[in-house]
Parts: structure tokens; sequence; C-alpha cells
């Protein structure tokens, strides 16, 4: 089996920025492991403790917005979906006082509770027929992917751009996807318009919408109870709650919010996952909003899970979403 045939069922926790890994100062001083060695200690670890069919390998991988990811993947013979686990956040959890020993053993009962006991079928994905029903959109932001979007079948809504995928696998860990690249469209032998037809009928249907008052899902993820937020602010998802930004593309999706709301509002990216949608009658103006987007992307959210620097806004009565340009 070609690695190219491999697929890899992504189950990690969140990335970190480069501000939360220990200082180059404390490295060197040998207080703490650097990022490889901690790679290489957990894999080693790691490995003594799988069978002798799982092969735990480093593992790299191009993220969104040109971001770039390490971490292990658990490669069993005759399986060719693989659970890829990304290390960051562990290392971390290490950095701040969590023995090794402690890290392994959460990576590798992670593992054990996604690990996959049969292969999926490459040859499906050869045939345009056998995958058709499973491909899906997301949404990304169009000037930060322009290398992938050279190779990928795509188009621009605003200033995003959504791409396409074949949807392997979803659980409660994770998705395993194949980002549909243009050798795959030549293969299938089909248009960017067929693609996204599929998508648009599909991705509701795998990946259900999720609109919440935001203090209903804060309760319902923490148990903790929480009054209404003022201003009435509320979140727009999928269902598994990963890579939903897309959901604005579903048939309706805005209208129906725009109904329920009784008036316009304003779709702020808190990331690629989930819109934070604001009400304008509660909201101020747009260039504020924006400020305060581009400010959490800064300091809350990872590189690879921002949409976008800047507020949008749906208007009701036309029928028309836009963004705020400063």
């Amino acid at each position: 089996m070609s690695r190219r045939d491999h697929f890899y069922l992504i189950v990690a926790k969140s990335a970190i920025d480069s501000t939360k890994m220990p200082s180059i100062a404390a490295v060197k001083k040998g207080l703490i492991m650097t990022y490889d060695q901690f790679i290489f200690a957990v894999q080693k670890k790691i490995s003594e403790s799988v069978g002798e069919d799982v092969i735990v390998s480093d593992y790299e991988a191009m993220k969104n917005n040109g971001t770039i990811r390490r971490g292990l993947s658990f490669i069993r013979e005759e399986i060719n979906i693989s659970p890829a686990v990304f290390l960051e956040e562990y290392y971390r959890q290490f950095c701040e006082g969590i023995p090794l020993e402690t890290v392994a053993q959460e990576i590798l009962a992670l593992y054990r509770a996604v690990e996959l006991h049969r292969p999926f079928d490459e040859n499906l994905v050869k045939g345009y027929e056998e995958i058709q029903d499973r491909i899906i959109y997301r949404l990304v932001n169009r000037d930060s992917n322009t290398g992938m979007l050279e190779v990928t079948p795509h188009r621009e809504v605003l200033d995003l751009a959504v791409i396409y995928l074949v949807l392997v696998d979803v659980n409660a860990y994770g998705t395993a996807t194949m980002l549909i690249r243009q050798e795959h469209q030549a293969l299938w032998g089909i248009t960017e318009e067929e693609l996204y037809r599929r998508a648009r009928e599909n991705t509701p249907k795998l990946l259900k919408k999720e609109f919440r008052e935001m203090g209903a899902l804060l309760e319902e993820m923490t148990g903790i109870s929480s009054e209404p937020a003022e201003g009435g602010l509320y979140v727009l998802t999928n269902h598994i709650r990963s890579s939903g930004a897309g959901v604005i593309l579903y048939d309706g999706c805005l209208q129906q919010i725009g109904c329920q709301l009784g008036g316009n509002y304003y779709a702020l990216p808190s990331s690629v996952h989930e819109w934070i949608i604001v009400p304008q009658e509660n909201a101020p103006d747009e260039k504020e909003l924006s400020a305060m987007v581009k400010e959490i992307n800064e300091t809350q959210v990872e590189p690879e899970e921002i949409l976008a620097d800047h507020a949008y806004f749906f208007d009701r009565e036309k029928n028309c979403l836009s963004f705020y340009e400063d």
C-alpha cells in the first residue's frame, strides 16, 4: 500500500502557538526537552506499550492557513486509516510539570479509544460513483491558503474559499478526510460545479447544522448554569463542532437565522469551527466588531484555526452577506 493511499484520522487536542512554548534560554540550560526531543521520548515510550503490529511514527502535516503541525501516527499493517495525534498541547502539559510517563499514557489511551480495526477501500476513491455521496465542503480563508488553492478545485465566497473533501470517517474524536485535488477532479472527469452541487447536497446531511444560544451551549459543555448572555449571542456550527464555518453555505441557513432573530445580524468568524451570531440591534458598529475579531484572533485563536479578521453582516431584506473592510 502506498502512502498516497493512506488516510489519517486526526484526533489531537488543539494546537498551541509559539508564545506558549518554553523559552530558548530554558532549553539551552537543559531545564526542559526541546519539542523534537519530546516527540522522540514519547514515541519511544508508546512504542514499548503497543503491539508489534503497530508502528508509531513521527508525523507532520500541512494544515489550514499554511501551518505545519507535528505528532505521532499509529500505523497497523493492512489498516489504511491511521490515528494521527498532534503533540503540541501535550508538550505544553509536559512543560508545565506533567510527568512524561503520564503524558504518554494519556496519548496511548486516546489511541486505544479510536483504534480502527478495518481498512478503508482506497479503490472507492478511484471511482466517482462510489464516493460522490461522501463529498463535503469546508470554508477557509482565501488569501492565507493560496498555495493549497493552486492545486485544488475551489470557489470564492466573498474573501473566503470553499474547498472539497471526501469524508472517510467521523466519530467523537475527529474526522478522517481526503482533500480533493485537481488530480482527483481529472481522474473522475468532473467539473468544480459538480463538486459544489454534491457537497451542497451532502454536507448538511452528514454534518448537521447546530444553532444555539451561547449560554445554553456553554452550560451543556461545562455543566455550569448561566444566565442568558446580554445582547443575545448565538453560536452557529455543525453537530460535531469541528470545521463548522461552512454551515453558513447551507441552503436557507442565513435566512432562517434572520427569521428566528427577527432582523439583520452580524456573523463573527470565531474560527474555522464556528460563527458567533450577534443581532444588529444589540451590536456595536462593524468597525468595533472587526477590531474585536482581530484582537481575539491575535491572542486566543491558533493560526491554523483563523477564518477571517473582520465581521460579516447579513441583510435579511436583501438576503445578502457582506463584510467590513477597514
